[in-house]
Formats: C-alpha cells, structure tokens, sequence
C-alpha cells in the first residue's frame, strides 16, 4: 500500500466562506484581491482542485497551514491511483 496526500476541496472552500462571511464581503471581491478567477472558487464549491498558483494564494489569505487542507488515503500503488489523471491528459 502507498501513502497519497490528497487535496480536500471542500475544506478549503468552506474555510475561505467562512473567512468570507466574517469579512462580510464577496467571493468576487476574494477573486480579486487574490488575483484569482472567481470561477476557481465556484468550482472549489463543486469539489474540484484549484491550481497550485491558487491554491497557494488561497491558503495564505487564510492565514492557514496548506496540510490542513490535505488528507492521507491509502491505495495499492501511486501508478495506479494517478493512472486516470495520467490517461486525462493524452
């Protein structure tokens, strides 16, 4: 079995509507200022990952540590858990 570190999308975006309501301002406001697309904070809503360049913006406006938006999963090989990104992109 191997160890793989896993983003969790949902997390971040619920971390970043908190943040955001406590501001009481708007997602595009965030986008903004972040100098990221609004739509990567829609899509964090959808569970989907937002690119490291975000990502890294993301977590910093948090003021917040990036591994506490990962988790451990365990999977027989690394090669074949990335083996659907991997054919996603040919």
């Amino acid at each position: 079995m191997a160890s793989i570190w896993v983003l969790k999308p949902e997390e971040l975006y619920v971390a970043v509507d908190k943040k955001r309501r406590h501001d009481r301002t708007s997602f595009r406001k965030i986008a903004k200022d972040l100098g990221i697309s609004s739509s990567t904070i829609t899509r964090l809503g959808h569970g989907r990952c937002p690119d490291v360049n975000s990502f890294a913006s993301i977590v910093k406006w948090l003021d917040a540590k990036a591994e506490d938006f990962f988790t451990e999963r365990q999977h027989e090989s690394v090669q074949g858990y990335l083996y659907p990104f991997q054919k996603a992109k040919r």
